[in-house]
């Protein structure tokens, strides 16, 4: 009894779909449980490939598909899509990013204008708490 409904679920097109879903949606978080000496191993590309491939391969429980797709996905990522390569093609469908103006330090504009706003928050706090201890003398 418990084995039949053990089997109906394990192929079960619903179940391997929401746990597919949810093994990417939790990745970050067991990324979190990982040591960050091990982390830096993961970001490298050969790491990252095997990633996708494994991805491509719980998706199509095939391994010449899951081969194929991660060499699309390696092309069109790394090549066609990737805006410093000789090949990108993201212009035609207006895959223009508009790039971050940055001052001499390369800080951009936007970096600039939120720790201008924490140092202002911080000092206003600072008053705050002046204007509470001069009330309590």
């Amino acid at each position: 009894m418990l084995d039949l409904l053990l089997q109906a679920v394990s192929s079960s097109r619903l179940f391997n779909g929401i746990s597919t879903l949810a093994m990417q949606i939790g990745s970050r978080y067991m990324m979190a449980e990982i040591p960050s000496n091990v982390e830096r191993a993961f970001n490298r590309p050969f790491f990252r490939r095997l990633f996708i491939f494994f991805v491509a391969y719980l998706a199509f429980r095939d391994i010449k598909w899951a081969i194929l797709t991660t060499l699309i996905f390696i092309i069109v990522f790394n090549y066609i899509l990737d805006k410093n390569s000789k090949v990108y093609i993201g212009k035609f469908f207006g895959f223009v990013e508009e790039e971050k103006k940055e001052d001499k330090r390369g800080i951009s504009l936007e970096e600039l204008e939120k720790a201008k706003e924490i140092i202002k928050s911080y000092n206003q706090s600072l008053e705050n708490q002046k204007i509470k201890v001069e009330m309590l003398k």
